[in-house]
């Protein structure tokens, strides 16, 4: 009789046994397996991932301009400015978020904002690298060849030897109508990455009988 209790117990601690495993395994199947959000594309998740931090943590600066640059990468540029916008709201001294807002404002088409930006950023440090290579980038486009060739420039000179910097210069003096400039600072682009494609490019389209020697 008391082997019968004693099996009946067993039985009775097993069966709840199971049953505490099968409610774990199933709330983690919930979690892991049979809820899990399904992404068309890594971009999805990227987009999915920074809005939830932001959402969890609403008043974190750098995740805002995290969120914001990855709208900026989807060209959501409206969605990307109001984070970045956002980003300053919490820290108006946060380089990164005016940086981003200027590159949003930029692509945007609104080139007058974008430059206000970055000359606030230069202003308060000339030493910016980044703003000022978009500065010149803005006086390119609106023709002022003298002051984006002085920010190629001092980009140049606090990074040498970068051909991108280089070729940003002898484009400048093409666009400019000065052609020997143009020819010479292609050539010297040349010099330091002989298969550096726009350059060569150049050439061929500034001396078109002898070219940069690729033909």
């Amino acid at each position: 009789m008391n082997q019968q209790v004693s099996m009946r117990k067993a039985i009775a601690i097993l069966l709840g046994i199971f049953l505490v495993l099968s409610s774990v395994f199933i709330g983690v199947g919930s979690a892991f397996i049979w809820d899990k959000p399904v992404y068309k594309s890594q971009d999805d998740y990227e987009l999915e991932v920074a809005q939830k931090n932001v959402e969890q943590y609403p008043s974190n600066a750098r995740l805002r301009v995290e969120l914001g640059w990855v709208y900026l990468q989807r060209k959501r540029h409206d969605e990307a400015i109001r984070e970045f916008e956002n980003a300053l709201k919490i820290d108006k001294d946060y380089t990164g978020a005016k940086l981003n807002l200027a590159i949003a404002k930029g692509e945007k088409g609104d080139l007058q904002e974008a430059k206000k930006i970055l000359e606030e950023i230069k202003d308060k440090n000339k030493q910016n690298v980044d703003a000022r290579y978009l500065l010149g980038q803005i006086y390119k486009e609106e023709k002022q060849f003298e002051k984006a060739v002085e920010e190629f420039r001092f980009v140049l000179n606090a990074n040498p030897g970068t051909v991108d910097y280089m070729y940003q210069i002898a484009h400048v003096y093409e666009l400019q109508g000065n052609k020997e400039k143009a020819v010479a600072e292609y050539q010297k682009v040349l010099s330091y990455v002989p298969d550096y494609a726009p350059a060569k490019q150049a050439l061929d389209r500034l001396q078109p009988t002898g070219g940069s020697g690729s033909k």
